[in-house]
């Protein structure tokens, strides 16, 4: 039981309580149906949840934040926002986006790149542009687009790790010599055929000396 205002409540009583503050039943805004969705969730999780996210849930039932995949995805509270997310598709206010798992990753690039220099970080993301990202366009299984966008991260994170290990020894990948893949392929993390597929598109593209194995 819960104490609230000196009455003692089961938890789903007291999530109803909280939710008449927040969305109450006869409220007509956008989130209307998520009402009857939350009060089904599990109660304590929930009340906690919804303390947490109070303000964002006002701005979407009033529409000052758009009701879509892309204004949740730039919420900076990630976990709060799946949990959202979940629910309003639940609630049939938002449709299934099967094409979440590419816009994710597309979104997070810039923050997976923050550590190169200028140089590095304009070339890993033309190969993500050119080499990755069409690839994973093509995947229309959900399921597998989910998998493929998570291997094409790890890809671009041993990327970055590979060139920040460059960057530390003082060089580019143009400078980049067969002691330098031999070293850090011999280090603990590091994955080979991670790393492969953008050395031989930089190969290839002249941006690494071509005498270089992998």
């Amino acid at each position: 039981l819960i104490t609230i205002d000196g009455v003692r409540v089961c938890e789903r009583c007291a999530l109803r309580r909280r939710l008449d503050d927040i969305l109450p039943a006869e409220q007509t805004g956008l989130l209307r149906p998520l009402r009857e969705v939350m009060l089904r969730a599990e109660p304590l999780t929930t009340s906690r949840w919804l303390n947490r996210t109070k303000e964002l849930l006002h701005d979407l039932n009033t529409g000052r934040i758009p009701l879509t995949h892309d204004s949740l995805d730039q919420l900076p509270k990630r976990n709060a926002a799946e949990h959202l997310r979940a629910l309003l598709i639940a609630a049939e206010i938002l449709d299934p986006d099967p094409s979440r798992p590419l816009r994710h990753l597309e979104n997070a690039i810039p923050d997976l790149l923050a550590t190169l220099n200028e140089e590095h970080r304009r070339l890993v993301t033309r190969w993500v542009k050119w080499a990755v990202l069409p690839r994973l366009r093509t995947i229309g299984e959900p399921g597998r687009l989910g998998t493929a966008a998570a291997n094409a991260r790890r890809k671009i994170e041993q990327t970055t790790y590979f060139l920040a290990a460059l960057e530390h020894d003082g060089r580019d990948l143009g400078e980049c010599t067969q002691h330098n893949i031999d070293i850090w392929f011999a280090g603990p993390g590091a994955v080979r055929w991670l790393v492969g597929p953008f050395l031989t598109w930089a190969r290839q593209r002249g941006h690494l000396p071509q005498d270089l194995t992998k």
